[in-house]
C-alpha cells in the first residue's frame, strides 16, 4: 500500500480484503499455505517519530487469525517485505558545509561537499525526508537554512524535514567546519547512487569505506572485507577512533618516548550496568533483540564495547598478542551473548596483561574504565587522575616522581578528529592512521578469546594473511 502500514481504517480495510481472498482461495486450493502482506513498516525519519511496532504486529496477526478461524481455514505462514525497516538504519550520509551564501532577503544557503541528487536520490526523486542532525556545533546559535548540493541543478537542494517544513542548523563561523548528518539512509540510496548508479554532473561514486566497530561478526568476514577493499583499491577503516581521546594521544607520545621502557604488563577493567532493554530492544525501544544473539551481534560486551580497550593495549604497547586464555559468561542479562569476560593476554615479548569486562555491575550507570601499562622504566595510568611514573627525564619533568599527564592535547571530539584525519589521508594520498588491518587484528584477538572460553584452554592468536 502506498500509504504504508498505519493504524487507520484504510489500512485495515485493505488488509482484510487480502485476508478474505486468502480464505476463499484456501478452500479451493488446500495446498495454499502462505500469505505475503508486502512492505510498509515505517522507520524514524524525525526525532518526533513514534510508532508502536509491537501493537501493529499483534493487530495484523490477530486480524489474520480471526478471519481464518471465522472461515475455518488453517492459519497461513506470513511473509513480509519490510525492506526499509530492515536496512534503513544501517547507513548514514555525512557532509561538510563548504560555503554559505545569501540567496535573497530571506534565504541563507549552506552548500555541502556533495550532491543530493547523486548521493540521496530519493530526496529529489520522490521528496523523501531523512533524519537530519548536525554532527558538531550543537551549542551554537541555530538559524533557518536551505542545504544546497554542489551541482548546477536547481533541484539539488534540501529545505524541509519530516516534522517541520523548514531546516534549522547551527550558524557557520570560522574554525571547525560544520558537519551535517542524514541518518537512516540504508534503504535504496546507495543501491541507486553507488557504483554504476546516478552520476549527475559527473560526480564520482563514493570510493572509500568506514565501518562501525567491529569490522565484522567474525574473523572470516573481516578478512573478506579487507581483501575486497585491497582488491578494489579503496581505503577501508574501522571505527576505533577512541585513539583520538586526548589522554590516549598523550599516552602514545609518552610510550613512544620510552617513558615506561620495555612493556612488562597491563591491566584493563571495563565495568558498567546495562539494563534489560539494551539487549531486548536494541537500546532504544525499537523492539529488536539483535544485540542479545550470537548470530546477529557476533558477541556481547567484549566485541561491542571493550573492543576499544583491547585496541588501546595493542596500539599503545606496540606489541602483538601471542596467546589468550579467557572465560566468559552470561551472568545477569536477558541475552545469549556474554555480559562478563576475563582474559589473560600473553604478548610476543612475554609481557602479560589482564582484561576484566562486565556489563552487569549494579550501581554503575556510567562506564568505569581502569587502564594501566607498566614496564622496565615506569608506569602509566589512564584512570582519573591520568598520571605516569618514569625513571627517565620525560618532557622536562623530574624522574622517579609521579607526574600528571596534563596538560592534555587540545583536540576536537574523537569522532570529528577521526573523520577529518580519514578524509585528509584520502585527499593527500597518504596511508590511513586507522586501517581495516587494525580492525582485523583486534577481531583476531576477540575471536581467540571466545574460542578459549568455549574450549577451556589457552588459544594462540591466528592473524590471517591478507
Amino acid at each position: 500500500l502506498n500509504k504504508g502500514i498505519k493504524d487507520d481504517i484504510y489500512y485495515w480495510s485493505e488488509l482484510n480484503k487480502i485476508i478474505n481472498l486468502y480464505c476463499q482461495l484456501k478452500k479451493i486450493c488446500p495446498e495454499l499455505d502462505s500469505i505475503n502482506i508486502g512492505g510498509g513498516f515505517p522507520i524514524k525519519h524525525s526525532l518526533a517519530f513514534e510508532y508502536d511496532y509491537q501493537f501493529m504486529i499483534n493487530e495484523i496477526v490477530g486480524n489474520i487469525k480471526k478471519a481464518c478461524k471465522k472461515n475455518k481455514v488453517k492459519m497461513p505462514n506470513i511473509f513480509t517485505e519490510f525492506g526499509s525497516y530492515t536496512v534503513g538504519e544501517s547507513m548514514a550520509h555525512i557532509y561538510s558545509v563548504i560555503g554559505q551564501k545569501q540567496q535573497n532577503d530571506r534565504e541563507i544557503w549552506y552548500m555541502i561537499d556533495s550532491s543530493f541528487i547523486t548521493t540521496l536520490p530519493d530526496t529529489w526523486g520522490i521528496g523523501e525526508k531523512f533524519l537530519l542532525l548536525p554532527v558538531n556545533k550543537w551549542d551554537q546559535e541555530y538559524q533557518r537554512v536551505v542545504l544546497g548540493g554542489i551541482t548546477c541543478d536547481s533541484h539539488d537542494y534540501y529545505d524541509s524535514e519530516e516534522h517541520v517544513n523548514e531546516v534549522f542548523l547551527p550558524k557557520v563561523a570560522n574554525g571547525e567546519p560544520l558537519y551535517v548528518g542524514f541518518f537512516h539512509t540504508g534503504a535504496y540510496q546507495d543501491q541507486i547512487s553507488g557504483y554504476g548508479g546516478i552520476k549527475h554532473c559527473l560526480i564520482p561514486s563514493p570510493k572509500h569505506i568506514i565501518v562501525e566497530k567491529p569490522l565484522a561478526q567474525n574473523l572470516g568476514e573481516a578478512l573478506r572485507a579487507v581483501r575486497a577493499a585491497n582488491d578494489a583499491g579503496v581505503q577501508l577503516s574501522v571505527w576505533l577512533g577512541t585513539r583520538y581521546l586526548p589522554q590516549i594521544v598523550k599516552a602514545k607520545q609518552l610510550l613512544d618516548s620510552g617513558a615506561v621502557g620495555t612493556i612488562l604488563g597491563g591491566h584493563v577493567a571495563y565495568h558498567r550496568y546495562t539494563p534489560a532493554h539494551y539487549w531486548q530492544q536494541g537500546g532504544k525501544g525499537g523492539g529488536t533483540d539483535w544485540r542479545s544473539k550470537w548470530e546477529t551481534a557476533g558477541g556481547g560486551v567484549l566485541i561491542m564495547t571493550a573492543i576499544h580497550y583491547l585496541d588501546w593495549l595493542v596500539y599503545l604497547s606496540g606489541l602483538k598478542v601471542k596467546e589468550v586464555s579467557a572465560r566468559y559468561g552470561t551472568l545477569d542479562s536477558p541475552a545469549q551473548v556474554e555480559d562478563a569476560i576475563v582474559i589473560l593476554i600473553t604478548f610476543d615479548n612475554g609481557a602479560l596483561a589482564t582484561v576484566n569486562v562486565s556489563s552487569c555491575v549494579q550501581g554503575l550507570r556510567r562506564e568505569l574504565i581502569d587502564f594501566r601499562l607498566w614496564g622496565t622504566e615506569g608506569y602509566l595510568s589512564l584512570s582519573e587522575p591520568f598520571q605516569f611514573y618514569s625513571s627517565r627525564l620525560i618532557d622536562g619533568k623530574r624522574p622517579e616522581r609521579w607526574q600528571s599527564l596534563k596538560p592534555l592535547p587540545k583536540l576536537r571530539r574523537e569522532q570529528i578528529e577521526y573523520l577529518d584525519r580519514f578524509a585528509l589521508a584520502v585527499l593527500k594520498g597518504k596511508p590511513l592512521e586507522i586501517t581495516g588491518e587494525d580492525g582485523l587484528r583486534v577481531q583476531a584477538i576477540i575471536e581467540a578469546a571466545y574460542r578459549s572460553s568455549r574450549e577451556g584452554r589457552a588459544i594462540a592468536v591466528e592473524y590471517p594473511e591478507i
